[in-house]
């Protein structure tokens, strides 16, 4: 179990672990426990670290999709790689 995340270092290391895929079921458990003293420098550096996480992984999602796209046959490769991508987000 990873540790609630209370202050900005426990946030940046979550981050760094959603954004290289690194057990996304506990980080986002922790993610929904923790708490963060919402004050002015603090907030915008949050955000920033967020949103960067946030971006790696829809671009390595991205990235994903185009490497097995470039890769499908016809219909039945579409759907796997859809599929593919849509269990690749809820696993």
């Amino acid at each position: 179990m990873i540790r609630t995340p209370s202050t900005y270092s426990d946030w940046i290391s979550l981050f760094d672990m959603l954004k290289n895929h690194d057990s996304d079921e506990d980080v986002v458990a922790a993610m929904e426990r923790g708490t963060i003293p919402w004050q002015s420098g603090v907030a915008e550096r949050f955000t920033a670290k967020m949103i960067e996480a946030v971006n790696k992984r829809l671009d390595d999602a991205s990235d994903r999709f185009k490497r097995n796209m470039a890769h499908a046959n016809g219909e039945s490769g579409l759907l796997q790689t859809l599929n593919a991508m849509r269990k690749s987000w809820l696993s």
